[in-house]
């Protein structure tokens, strides 16, 4: 079996095959391709993020794969080493920021509970640092300690809605009644109108 030589960046039988991320280096006038055209090993070895046939492994980027990404850093980019996903509770290009106070998990997406004592939760769970509301309980302030029972804040928010509900048709109410007044008012002076225009025809 003849094998005939390539273009560069294939190989194989009839030159079907693609190289994979093989590194290019032209020495002088001699121009191998990136890889041998017969079984597609990369004769000046891989691209920065590649070794061997796969991607770098979770963790490790650069020439050979062996420099390893920021740390709190989930995966970073296999050539840069830039970091494309942080740890739970961590930020920015490097990963070394907390999320603000506030927020935690993943990307610092995530609000801290509403029932905890102070807005302050961990930066990587959620727990809050202060303790919970009354009624509340759990890591995260998520609980409610007596289920049959209304929390105090829950209360006073549900009366402060109702309230607000009640205003509305009471001022919903006033209004209607107000404009079929006038609508009466303005029909009376209409009919008044109407007789004494009849008065003077007649």
């Amino acid at each position: 079996m003849v094998f005939v030589e390539c273009d560069e960046g294939k190989f194989g039988l009839g030159c079907t095959e693609f190289c994979g991320n093989c590194r290019l280096i032209e020495i002088e006038e001699m121009d191998n391709g990136k890889c041998r055209h017969v079984d597609g090993v990369c004769i000046y070895g891989c691209n920065p993020g590649y070794y061997g046939d796969c991607y770098c492994q979770n963790g490790f980027y650069g020439d050979k794969c062996l420099l390893q990404c920021p740390v709190n850093c989930t995966y970073c980019h296999i050539e840069t080493g830039v970091c494309e996903e942080c740890y739970p509770g961590f930020t920015g290009p490097d990963c070394l920021s907390t999320c603000e106070p506030g927020r935690y998990g993943i990307g610092c997406y995530q609000r801290c509970s509403p029932f905890c004592n102070t807005p302050k939760c961990d930066f990587i769970s959620g727990a809050c640092l202060d303790g919970c509301k009354t009624d509340w309980e759990g890591m995260q302030c998520l609980e409610l300690h007596d289920e049959n029972r209304l929390p105090e804040d829950l209360s006073t928010y549900l009366y402060v809605i109702d309230g607000m509900i009640i205003a509305v048709v009471i001022n919903s109410m006033i209004l209607v009644v107000y404009i079929i007044f006038l609508r009466r008012k303005k029909v009376h002076k209409m009919k008044i109108l109407l007789r004494f225009n009849l008065r003077k025809i007649l």
